[in-house]
Order: C-alpha cells, then sequence, then structure tokens
C-alpha cells in the first residue's frame, strides 16, 4: 500500500458555466466531484479536495 495523499483539483471560475461551481454540476443525478473521487486510487492513505468552496 502507498501512503500519501492525492490532491483533486476542482477550482476555477466556470465562466461559461454562469459561474457555477463544475464540482457541484450533477451529472446522471451525482456531482462531477465524486466521480472524480471515486476514480481515484484506493492506494491513497488520504483524498484532498482543491477548491475555491463547496
Amino acid at each position: 500500500m502507498v501512503v500519501g495523499t492525492a490532491i483533486i483539483l476542482a477550482g476555477g471560475d466556470a465562466k461559461r458555466m454562469g459561474y457555477t461551481s463544475k464540482a457541484l454540476v450533477m451529472l446522471k443525478n451525482k456531482p462531477l466531484i465524486a466521480y472524480q473521487v471515486e476514480k481515484c486510487p484506493q492506494i491513497y492513505t488520504s483524498k484532498k479536495i482543491s477548491c475555491h468552496e463547496l
């Protein structure tokens, strides 16, 4: 097992989306950030999300 932290970048202004948080945009009844967290390999001991605000 690899010990480390995965950092998921979820910032940005989303100007073309009306300044809404891209991380919270729903896709198939789930926020986009949930897909990123799920796809992040399980080898990391922790996961951090870097964003403006959630």
